[in-house]
C-alpha cells in the first residue's frame, strides 16, 4: 500500500492487536538501524477492515490471512506482497487455585468447556482468536449449551467503549484494592448495575 504520511522515512502501520508486544521490541531497532520512523495504529480486525473500506491507506499490514486475501481480491493490497510474520496461539488459563483442565484432546476440551461455570473468550467476528473459538464451540455442538455461561470480552478497548463483565467474590475484592493502591489511578471506570460509579472501600482509620 502506498503510504499517505507525506513524510519521508515514515512506515504507517496498521496492525491488530496480537503483534503489540513484538514491535515494541523490534521497532526501535528497527528505527536505529534504518533511520526510518514508524507509526502503528492498532484495533480489533473488523475496525481496521471499517477503516480501509472508508479509504484509509498504510505502508504495511499485519492481518490473518484470510483478511488479507479478502482485501487483494478487491484490489485493497498487492497479493504478490505478502509474507507469513507468524502464527498466533491460542492459551486457556483458570482461576488462581482452581484445578487445571484437562484440554489435551478434542472430547476432553468439550467436557472441561461444559464443566465451567463460566467461560471468557473475545468476540467471535470481531477477532481472529473470538471468530476461532465460535467456531470450535460449533464443531464441539455445544454452542446452545455454552450461551449462557460465555461472556464475550472485546481484545482491544478504544477509549470510550464501555465493557460488561460480571465482578464479585475475590475479582471485587481485587478490584477495591488495586483501586486503593494502584499509582498511577487506573484509566477504566467501573459502575455499578445500577450506573453508580464502583469506588475503593477505605478501612477506618
Amino acid at each position: 500500500m502506498n503510504s499517505t504520511t507525506g513524510e519521508l522515512n515514515r512506515i504507517h502501520v496498521m496492525s491488530g492487536g496480537a503483534p503489540k508486544e513484538v514491535f515494541a521490541l523490534l521497532a526501535p531497532k528497527f528505527e536505529q538501524q534504518t533511520g526510518n520512523k514508524v507509526k502503528f495504529t492498532y484495533a480489533v480486525i473488523t475496525e481496521l477492515r471499517e477503516k480501509l473500506d472508508a479509504g484509509a491507506r498504510a505502508d504495511v499490514l499485519v492481518l490473518p490471512t484470510p483478511v488479507l486475501d479478502g482485501l487483494a481480491k478487491v484490489g485493497k493490497v498487492r497479493a504478490d506482497s505478502r509474507a507469513t510474520f507468524g502464527a498466533v496461539g491460542i492459551s486457556a488459563v483458570v482461576k488462581e487455585g482452581a484445578p487445571r483442565p484437562d484440554i489435551s484432546s478434542n472430547e476432553k476440551f468439550r467436557t472441561a468447556m461444559l464443566a465451567a461455570r463460566s467461560v471468557v473468550h473475545a468476540t467471535p467476528g470481531k477477532t481472529p482468536s473470538g471468530t476461532h473459538m465460535g467456531k470450535v464451540m460449533d464443531q464441539l455442538d455445544i454452542s446452545d449449551a455454552m450461551a449462557k455461561k460465555v461472556i464475550l470480552k472485546p481484545a482491544l478497548a478504544e477509549a470510550g467503549t464501555p465493557s460488561t463483565h460480571p465482578i464479585v467474590g475475590d475479582e471485587l475484592r481485587a478490584l477495591r484494592r488495586l483501586q486503593r493502591e494502584q499509582e498511577p489511578k487506573s484509566p477504566f471506570v467501573f459502575t455499578s448495575e445500577r450506573g453508580a460509579l464502583s469506588r475503593p472501600r477505605v478501612s477506618p482509620g
